[in-house]
């Protein structure tokens, strides 16, 4: 799920669950040199997500 995190491009990603839902894995943000990216800065912490306006999990349809 895209975001943005101090003015650079981010997104919250999740993973599945035993249950089949997605839950909340953390942040990744972008640092960009033109249009390429530079460099990816993880913060593998689910509890951040809901700073993002993310939920920290998602139901399967």
């Amino acid at each position: 799920m895209p975001t943005r995190a101090n003015g650079q491009p981010a997104f919250v990603s999740y993973e599945r669950a035993a249950s089949g839902r997605y839950e909340a894995y953390g942040v990744q943000v972008l640092t960009l040199i033109g249009a390429r990216i530079a460099r990816i800065t993880a913060f593998n912490d689910p509890s951040l997500v809901p700073a993002f306006g993310m939920a920290p999990a998602l139901a399967t349809s």
